[in-house]
């Protein structure tokens, strides 16, 4: 059984109504990444968007198993789920909580024949360690993280450097829920 969880996200009023999130004012290069996994659910989480809240699903987190230490969700302004929207994984040391809302910035994407693409960002503070906002240069660790969550790309699947991402978020709309 679905079961409605509480936001708490440290710093975000609870009654905020994460519908009202829209694009980056440095979109597409930079994005507002609503939480929506954290990494430490073994469940996968949805947002219900009528009620404006999360719900614990019966359905296996696919971030939680191949072990990725960041958080999932959608990027703000593209739309909400359930609905058309984009996705997005971003690499983080911070612990947060659903519905919490901070900037990332494109470093990727993991381009899918479906149309159902996952962008990938770091947060501010990663991008300190970086020479560039670039798959490429992650860690050693947070590379071997991303590529576990697509260990073996489909025919017409691949990772993409944040150019392609980038180019993309700028030029085309989301087409999958």
């Amino acid at each position: 059984m679905n079961k409605p969880l509480e936001k708490q996200a440290e710093g975000v009023n609870p009654d905020t109504d994460l519908r009202s999130v829209s694009l980056h004012s440095k979109h597409p290069a930079q994005v507002w990444v609503v939480v929506e996994q954290t990494p430490d659910e073994t469940n996968r989480i949805n947002y219900d968007s009528k009620r404006n809240l999360f719900v614990r699903t019966e359905h296996k987190s696919l971030s939680y198993y191949r072990g990725f230490s960041g958080v999932y969700g959608w990027i703000g302004g593209t739309g909400l789920p359930p609905g058309i929207h984009y996705d997005v994984f971003l690499f983080t040391r911070r612990s947060l909580r659903l519905g919490e809302v901070l900037q990332g910035h494109i470093c990727g994407m993991y381009w899918r024949k479906d149309g159902d693409h996952k962008f990938v960002a770091v947060d501010n503070d990663l991008l300190k360690t970086m020479k560039a906002p670039e798959l490429k240069y992650l860690s050693k660790e947070q590379y071997a993280e991303l590529m576990r969550l697509y260990p073996n790309p489909r025919e017409n699947e691949q990772w993409c450097e944040a150019t392609i991402a980038i180019n993309h978020l700028s030029t085309k709309k989301p087409t999958h829920a």
